[in-house]
């Protein structure tokens, strides 16, 4: 399910027959931006203007470190846990 952001504030928004809360809240209390849509939503309020589709979205293991002195996972080469060098994480 993809991710759309619009301007900062907008809490609600009806698209494709459904109505959709900023960051997956609950009658419009949350206030943000991001709004998780079906693709034909996203795609109808991207067209429409004033929303853009985000990039958001999961990494692939392979990007990241792991330690092999106590086993964090890390996005740097250095670990945030104990500061040993880690390595490539494995695909």
């Amino acid at each position: 399910m993809p991710r759309v952001l619009m301007a900062e504030g907008c809490r609600e928004i009806d698209a494709a027959g459904r109505r959709h809360y900023a960051v997956g809240g609950h009658a419009g209390y949350r206030q943000g931006g991001l709004f998780d849509m079906s693709d034909a939503a996203a795609r109808l309020v991207v067209r429409a203007g004033g929303a853009i589709a985000s990039l958001n979205g999961a990494a692939a293991r392979s990007a990241g470190f792991r330690c092999p002195q106590c086993g964090f996972g890390s996005w740097l080469r250095a670990c945030g846990r104990c500061g040993a060098q880690c390595d490539r994480e494995a695909p």
